[in-house]
């Protein structure tokens, strides 16, 4: 990596590695991997219903929870993960 002043001054610009961000998301796939195996069973559940594209109220439905748990467990899946939120865990597990 390496740090450089752009040209009119104003700003300061990053250059890394396109390895290193590989590098990085090769880590962050094998732990997604290794983190999808300590999820409870209603965790699966409710993760599989996420990657099937439902909204929170769908989810609870289909999983005869309230919404409110699904934010619960769905808080625990992103983590676990180690995400932000549905659609880094989507892109992360897909």
């Amino acid at each position: 990596m390496r740090l450089e002043l752009s040209q009119d001054g104003q700003e300061i610009l990053l250059h890394i590695p396109v390895a290193c961000l590989a590098e990085d998301m090769r880590a962050r796939l094998v732990s997604g991997a290794e983190s999808f195996h300590s999820f409870t069973s209603r965790e699966k559940e409710v993760f599989g219903h996420l990657r099937a594209g439902k909204v929170n109220k769908e989810i609870a439905s289909a999983a005869n929870i309230s919404v409110r748990t699904v934010k619960f467990h769905l808080s625990n899946v992103y983590r676990k993960l180690q995400v932000r939120g549905r659609l880094e865990a989507v892109r992360l597990c897909s």
